[in-house]
């Protein structure tokens, strides 16, 4: 019976620490903005990818995406892309961070950075976005 009972404890101990990260919305309310992106594609890929991939960087390296997010309390995100503005909803389930209609899987939250993975399971290459705080409020 005390062999059960320690079974018990230690499958609720462990059960707790296995599953999904989770994050404190806390943190992430407020401005971030897009420091770096980087593309994770495999390097064994058919050489039918390596045309387009040194095309984009080639044009990217010229041009980087500028991008502000901003959290609000109440579940409403703006969003600056290059410019444009939008207004989205945002949702922090565990480590999943679903802004509009695209999910992520977050990876760092904490006062000052952030790092978010595209969770797309059609994803070929998945992209790695690294956020910092700032202190800038949104464009009009």
């Amino acid at each position: 019976m005390t062999h059960i009972r320690y079974f018990l404890i230690f499958a609720v101990i462990t059960g707790h620490t296995t599953f999904g990260q989770s994050f404190n919305k806390s943190h992430l309310i407020g401005s971030w903005e897009l420091t770096k992106e980087e593309n994770d594609l495999p390097d064994d890929l058919p050489s039918i990818f390596d045309e387009p991939e040194s095309v984009d960087n080639s044009q990217s390296g010229s041009s980087k995406r500028e991008i502000l997010l901003t959290f609000q309390p109440g579940d409403m995100a703006d969003l600056v892309e290059s410019g444009d503005q939008y207004k989205v909803p945002y949702l922090l389930k565990d480590s999943v961070l679903t802004i509009g209609t695209r999910s992520y899987k977050l990876l760092l939250l904490n006062k000052k950075e952030m790092t978010l993975v595209d969770d797309s399971e059609l994803s070929i290459s998945p992209s790695t976005y690294y956020y910092q705080r700032v202190t800038k409020p949104p464009r009009k």
